[in-house]
């Protein structure tokens, strides 16, 4: 199962308490990969590689924050509990920024850019009654 991070990371970061001391560990590590998944989707037609060999610490935080939501809703946390509000927005954050790089509008850190489309755009359209040109010139 690839997966960015580690589950011992994960664990780490959590800092949950005890809260996944019971939950398997292949059980964490496919919430993550589920959520490696999700972000490989979300920035996939940006021109990124799936399953990046080089990240940087804001990708697997973000893939922690939705992984540990998932996970804790997946073992009856109440999400409309006010209690857990700081975990569902670090959740809806990741999401949000995910959304962000997909559109161009924020960038991974850890030097990994994505990969660019070389060649010319152009515009036609279906030829005019007069038999002129179809290129248009914007």
């Amino acid at each position: 199962m690839a997966f960015y991070g580690s589950a011992a990371s994960f664990l780490e970061a959590a800092s949950t308490g005890t809260a996944f001391s019971d939950i398997p560990q292949e059980t964490i590590e496919r919430f993550l990969a589920s959520a490696s998944r999700k972000f490989d989707s979300y920035t996939g037609n940006r021109g990124y590689t799936s399953a990046l060999a080089d990240y940087g610490d804001d990708l697997e935080m973000s893939i922690y924050n939705v992984a540990r939501w998932e996970l804790l809703v997946s073992v009856g946390v109440n999400p409309a509990d006010p209690a857990h509000a700081a975990l569902a927005k670090a959740h809806d954050d990741a999401i949000s920024w995910w959304k962000d790089i997909a559109k161009g509008w924020a960038n991974l850190g850890g030097g990994v850019t994505p990969r660019v489309a070389a060649g010319v755009i152009s515009v036609y359209s279906d030829e005019d009654e007069s038999g002129g040109n179809t290129t248009r010139g914007w």
